[in-house]
């Protein structure tokens, strides 16, 4: 047991002692690359305040397209549900979802997903609560095809989904932060919730019934995102960086 302690105790010092130079090694490292891009603001922030970069937002498009095949997954739940689609994590906040639509039993929310919590998530939802696991990607067009709307909890470097669902003209709520900062335009595409209290998730799930979104500027704003802009910015930025 001495012995244990004795280790541990030196193995942190020597952690400590090593940090201020590894840290000084990567901080020139990063400085001495030409560019640097990144998805989202919110990563941006993040990269500036480590290594004092401020690297270039070059968004993602999103992968699901209108066009292909769609195919109903196998559900109860009607026309018009809400949609998730995470992985079954804890830092998902899924279960401040699960809560909401508890006390709900007139809305359905599908989830698209596995992860470690699947079990869990599974005993504790209520009938109108449907847990799919994975999907295919035919299934997944068809579920945002039809859902009502996504909701899009986490706390995520890049908000891919509502960029998926807003291809479909489907509409997001998303938590306030990271990722969904860019990918989400509040009154546009969606609407935010500032935290997970259950009440105002509730809330503006009611907003939104009240005031629905324009199915086409949705669509719209979604385009923004498109594969064509991306590779155009990326073929811009090898142009600048390679000769």
């Amino acid at each position: 047991m001495l012995d244990t302690i004795r280790n541990s105790f030196v193995l942190r010092n020597s952690v400590r002692a090593v940090t201020p130079p590894l840290r000084r090694w990567d901080r020139r490292a990063a400085a001495s690359a030409s560019a640097y891009y990144t998805t989202s603001s919110a990563m941006s922030a993040e990269i500036t305040s480590v290594y004092g970069i401020r690297p270039l937002v070059i968004s993602p498009p999103p992968l699901c397209e209108v066009s292909g095949p769609w195919e109903r997954p196998r559900t109860r739940a009607k026309d018009g549900f809400f949609l998730v689609v995470s992985r079954l994590l804890p830092y998902k906040n899924l279960d401040r979802i699960f809560a909401v639509f508890a006390e709900r039993p007139d809305l359905d929310l599908v989830v698209v997903g596995t992860g470690p919590l699947g079990k869990t998530l599974q005993q504790t939802a209520t009938s109108n609560i449907h847990l799919l696991g994975n999907v295919n990607d035919r299934e997944l067009c068809w579920l945002y095809g039809h859902a009502y709307a996504l909701i899009a909890p986490a706390f995520e470097d890049y908000g891919l989904t509502p960029l998926e669902a807003a291809t479909f003209g489907t509409p997001t709520l998303a938590l306030r932060r990271g990722g969904y900062l860019d990918t989400v335009s509040e009154g546009r595409s969606g609407y935010f919730f500032e935290d997970l209290d259950v009440s105002s998730i509730s809330g503006l799930i009611d907003k939104l019934r009240e005031n629905p979104l324009d199915d086409d500027e949705i669509r719209e704003h979604a385009s923004q995102f498109s594969e064509e802009r991306f590779a155009s910015a990326l073929r811009q930025q090898v142009s600048l960086h390679v000769a």
